[in-house]
């Protein structure tokens, strides 16, 4: 499990070329020799934007770096939005571009793929239905021209990560019915009213019906996680290093998370084994879905009461029916991040 690296090394530029930006209204004073930024990326592979089973490199567009007099990133000196020509060579194999900032600039961000606006908004109300490749924000910053010299030159790394946070689910839930012996077991994942099936989780966080109710289950097979050992077990046998579902959203989670289960059609009486769910309405210790992090929800060690009486509910992923109380255990992860020192 990889994330998307962005290295900077920072030297100054050999003319003694001044920057002015008075008719930039996003920029301070700028007098002095600018720095020279080399940008380039490490398209490793990661959860959150590769496609499932494959590594693949999301397309990077709109991509803006932001020069900062402060370490904080709070003082705006200057936006730079890089051209076609720059955007291309950044996002090919072992690419870089050069761009100058400001002899000043302490601070360095770089934000992809948010359209013309250098505002990340707020991902609840924006990014459901975005695709998880090409527009879901990359953001990253770093502190510039600390270390180093005038002449030896500049270094400094930002890590780019995608504004979202991501869930994966596995495990498996061994309830039964009291009355009918019936076996719960997973059968796929609502995450805010999106689904992510075990054998179909979505590219896109999107409802594709003009009313609202047809999910979006255009992307097949699953996804990998990092290792077996990420779950105690996983939802198959036959693939112990996969789970099921991820998105993907940061902030508050207003609304109610549900996990699909179905029973055994074999103990199940009657012809036809029908759904019913298990709803998470909370999780502890966690208040709110971080961007940039991973809530890993392990259903094995659930705690579900054996006396579990199946609801007769359709299949929504608005469930209804009898609750019980579930312990789910959440672990938070950080993307891992692979730095790669570049040559000045």
């Amino acid at each position: 499990m990889k994330i998307k690296s962005l290295l900077v090394a920072m030297m100054a530029l050999a003319t003694m070329a001044s920057c002015s930006n008075e008719d930039d209204a996003t920029s301070v004073e700028n007098a002095g020799t600018p720095k020279s930024v080399r940008l380039s990326l490490d398209y490793a592979s990661t959860r959150a934007i590769g496609d499932p089973a494959t590594a693949g490199r999301p397309t990077l567009t709109n991509i803006y770096v932001l020069a900062y007099e402060d370490v904080a990133c709070t003082k705006l000196q200057q936006t730079i939005a890089l051209t076609a020509e720059q955007a291309a060579a950044l996002t090919t194999t072992d690419g870089s571009v050069n761009v100058a900032i400001p002899a000043k600039a302490m601070g360095v961000k770089m934000i992809a793929n948010n359209g013309n606006s250098t505002v990340i908004p707020d991902p609840i109300v924006s990014y459901q239905g975005k695709n998880i490749k090409t527009e879901i924000p990359y953001v990253g910053q770093s502190v510039a021209g600390v270390q180093g010299s005038e002449l030896a030159g500049y270094t400094a790394a930002i890590t780019i990560a995608p504004q979202v946070a991501r869930i994966e689910v596995s495990g498996i839930i061994n309830a039964t019915n009291d009355a009918n012996g019936c076996t719960v077991t997973i059968d796929g994942v609502y995450m805010n009213k999106y689904i992510a099936n075990l054998s179909s989780p979505t590219a896109m966080v999107s409802l594709t019906s003009a009313n609202g109710t047809t999910i979006n289950n255009a992307t097949s097979d699953m996804y990998e996680t990092s290792s077996a050992t990420d779950w105690s077990s996983a939802f198959t046998a036959t693939a112990p290093t996969k789970c099921a579902g991820y998105q993907l959203f940061a902030g508050s989670y207003g609304v109610t998370l549900a996990v699909t289960v179905t029973p055994d059609p074999v103990k199940y009486p009657g012809a036809t084994a029908e759904k019913g769910f298990i709803v998470i309405k909370k999780f502890t210790g966690v208040d709110n879905l971080q961007a940039s992090k991973i809530y890993k929800l392990d259903l094995t060690a659930s705690g579900l009461e054996d006396e579990f009486h199946y609801p007769d509910t359709p299949v929504t992923p608005d469930p209804s029916g009898e609750q019980k109380t579930v312990n789910v255990t959440v672990t938070v992860t950080e993307w891992t991040v692979e730095n790669v020192t570049p040559e000045l």
